[in-house]
Formats: structure tokens, C-alpha cells, sequence
């Protein structure tokens, strides 16, 4: 049997997929780290995560503390996903995932698996040739890029019925082609790789993506009940009254609003090692011009650079982490 480190993602895509309008919001994906499953005899000895707006990148080193060596397989599951529509967010997915071990890049394999509601039809989509993690190319909003890139307009006719008849493909919409035979499946990835801990010896690996962040539009007074993971307190809000305020006497007709970008991270993946986590370092890539906010718990200094820096010795995660951005 299989044992598997996890990191859990999310991924949805449609090529190019339209700007968001002013006042739209996305929401956030929740990703974590590397998640051990049934292997406590490796021990996560130090874990730096690195957040900005733009990236997430998190270094590790584990250490296997038996006399054995252990070989596991290695994952990073993408929570299910589907056709996401005109999603404000634009293009969501984690396809610029890198990952090293003790510094050099590592490949990784791909696995792709798509649902029906509870029935598989991975057979059905492979035996037709269609990608199931880029939805055949569907995108319904370009007419032009739909007729170059999706898939399902080049299969037979007869094809196209029997995926239609099985509930894979939606029917031909008269009054919008763009949505005819659109993909009804929801996509199932998993990156992995065979990884193998030596006995006694410590193993680095790091990875970095893109994040799937959330953003809107916010009120400051509003802010703690909108968003009650931000930790705003008195100074924050005042700090942001005053740069909505600046905003708003700018561009009076905008509002005495502030843009929020935020990230989520899944800090309690880390439970699933051997723990607690002997040093763990966080540090906050802070927009230049900006504000940032977390409930972190503790102290935070600043760096040069417009680093923020938090550390705990023997951590245990009990929740999960937020990062809040903040602009004019």
C-alpha cells in the first residue's frame, strides 16, 4: 500500500479568461503544505513559509530519525474542481508549481481523474481524447478561441451525443452557442513523485506557485465582521480609514474604500508529521506602499526589505493562517 504526502491545492481553468470588473471579488483557495499520512518517523525539523500576493513559497527540512531508509510517494492532491464560468478570480490554478530537493528541480508525474456527480469517467474522456484538467479547452465566452482549442467540436457527431447521453457534456444551446456541449465533469489532479528519506539524515525540499487569492473591495469599518480572520484591531482600521479617506478625496466618485488581497494557507497539514515543528519561520512579502494584517498570535518584527518576520520554536499549528493586503 501506498503511504502519501499531501499537499492539498486547487485548481480550476479557462484559457484567457475576461478582466474583473471593478467592484467584483473573488474567492480565495486554501492551500497547505506537505502533508504526511501514516509516516511519523519522519520529523519536519524546520519549515519557512514565504507569503506575498503573488507567491507562496515554503522550504523545508525533514529529517528521518530510524535506522531504516523510507520511501514514500510523494503528492499534491488539487481539491475537485469544475468549469469555473466567468470567474472574476481570471485563470485560477497552480500550473506554475515548482518543486526541488536539496536544491535541484524535481519532475513530477500528473495524474487526472473526472467525476459525474459520484460516477468516474476518466475511461470515457481518455478513449475520446479529450483533457480532462483543461475541461477539452472549453472556454464559451471567445467564440474564435472555442473553435480553435475545444476539443469536443472535433469529435464526431456521434460522439458527441454519447457524451451527452451520459451526462459528461451538456446538450447544444440554441440561444448561446458558446455553452453548447460544455464540459459537465469536475477534474480531479494530483501531482506526485517517489521520494526517498535516507536513515538518519536530513532531506530539504521546497516548492513555490502562485496563489489563488481572494480580493474585494472594503470598508474599514466593516472589515471584522466581514472578515474576521483579517485581525483588525483599533490601529488597523484607523490606518485604513485614513488611507480610504485619501483615496476617496483622490477619486471622489470611488468610495472610501481600500483593496484587499488575501491568502489562505493550511498551517495544520504540518500535524500530520512527526510534530511538533522544531523552528518555524514566517515571512510576509509586504506590498510597497501598503498594509498588511494577520492573526498571527504573536510577535511580528520587520525586516529590511518590507519583510514581516514571525517564529515559534516547538510549534504545533491549531488553526489556519491569513494574510490581508492592503492598497489604496
Amino acid at each position: 500500500m501506498n503511504r502519501w504526502l499531501i499537499i492539498p491545492l486547487l485548481l480550476a481553468s479557462c484559457a484567457a479568461l475576461p478582466a474583473a470588473r471593478r467592484n467584483d471579488g473573488a474567492a480565495e483557495t486554501a492551500a497547505g503544505g506537505l502533508r504526511l499520512r501514516r509516516e511519523r518517523s519522519v520529523a519536519m525539523v524546520k519549515e519557512r513559509l514565504t507569503i506575498g500576493p503573488k507567491r507562496v513559497r515554503v522550504e523545508y527540512e525533514f529529517r528521518n530519525d530510524t535506522d531504516k531508509d523510507v520511501v514514500t510517494e510523494v503528492a499534491f492532491p488539487i481539491p475537485e474542481y469544475e468549469y469555473p464560468g466567468e470567474d472574476p478570480g481570471g485563470e485560477r490554478g497552480f500550473k506554475d508549481f515548482r518543486v526541488w530537493i536539496d536544491g535541484a528541480p524535481r519532475r513530477f508525474q500528473t495524474e487526472a481523474r473526472a467525476f459525474v456527480k459520484e460516477r468516474e469517467v476518466t475511461a470515457e474522456l481518455k478513449a475520446a481524447g479529450l483533457a480532462i484538467e483543461s475541461f477539452a479547452g472549453f472556454c464559451h465566452w471567445d467564440l474564435d478561441v472555442r473553435k480553435a482549442e475545444y476539443q469536443v467540436d472535433a469529435l464526431p457527431e456521434a460522439a458527441r451525443a454519447e457524451l451527452v447521453a451520459a451526462g459528461i457534456l451538456g446538450e447544444a444551446a440554441k440561444d448561446d452557442p458558446g455553452w453548447s456541449f460544455m464540459p459537465n465533469w469536475r477534474a480531479k489532479v494530483t501531482y506526485h513523485w517517489t521520494q526517498r528519506f535516507p536513515a538518519k539524515t536530513t532531506v530539504k525540499i521546497a516548492h513555490e506557485y502562485t496563489p489563488v487569492a481572494g480580493f474585494g473591495f472594503v470598508e474599514p469599518a466593516k472589515l471584522a465582521k466581514e472578515h474576521p480572520d483579517a485581525g483588525a484591531d483599533a490601529a488597523l482600521v484607523k490606518a485604513l480609514t485614513a488611507m480610504a479617506a485619501k483615496r476617496e478625496a483622490a477619486a471622489p466618485t470611488s468610495g472610501a474604500y481600500v483593496s484587499a488581497t488575501w491568502v489562505k494557507y493550511i498551517l495544520t497539514t504540518a500535524n500530520t508529521w512527526k510534530t511538533p515543528i522544531e523552528d518555524f519561520e514566517l515571512r510576509i512579502e509586504k506590498p510597497e506602499g501598503g498594509l498588511v494584517s494577520l492573526d498571527w498570535g504573536g510577535p511580528v518584527e520587520r525586516l529590511p526589505g518590507g519583510i514581516l518576520r514571525a517564529s515559534k520554536k516547538k510549534f504545533t499549528p491549531t488553526k489556519e493562517l491569513s494574510v490581508y493586503f492592503f492598497r489604496p
